[in-house]
């Protein structure tokens, strides 16, 4: 086991570059530790490699967005944009007084990034992978994917969802 720790903090970018220079060119599984789930990680692995993706974000599917936003996907399953929740649905989620609308499919803090995506992060300086790096590789088009593995999905901060 190897520990990384940060010295303050790194924002969801910072801090996965700082764990992954553990582990230089090779591509890392990232997970939010706020979540349960039961995906199979060598299908996402799997997918990962036969799209040759740069990032893979694994989808879940909830019955409202409004807290967390969605993935906007083409009909290959690469990411065209990420739709971000605005603040009044997060604060809205919080009290549970947000809309069911129906089944969407949502990023579900699980992720596999190759080497080129986490060496784009700045080191030592904190960043956040959603607001920061993946609008980056979205800008220019780059290989980012999302897939929907199906199975069990958890936000332990909200079990509502």
């Amino acid at each position: 086991m190897r520990y990384a720790i940060e010295e303050t903090p790194l924002g969801t970018g910072g801090a996965i570059r700082n764990a992954a220079d553990r582990f230089p060119g090779e591509a890392v599984v990232v997970f939010n530790g706020d979540v349960l789930t039961d995906f199979d990680l060598g299908r996402i692995l799997a997918f990962h490699h036969e799209k040759q993706a740069v990032a893979t974000i694994t989808l879940s599917e909830v019955p409202s967005p409004n807290p967390f936003g969605v993935l906007i996907l083409d009909a290959d399953g690469k990411v065209e944009a990420l739709v971000r929740a605005e603040r009044s649905d997060q604060e809205a989620a919080v009290t549970r007084q947000f809309e069911i609308t129906g089944t969407d499919k949502i990023n579900a803090g699980f992720y596999v990034f190759a080497p080129e995506f986490i060496e784009s992060i700045p080191q030592g300086v904190p960043s956040s992978v959603e607001r920061d790096i993946f609008p980056r590789f979205l800008e220019r088009s780059a290989p980012v994917y999302g897939i929907a593995p199906g199975g069990f999905w958890m936000d332990m901060g909200r079990p509502e969802h």
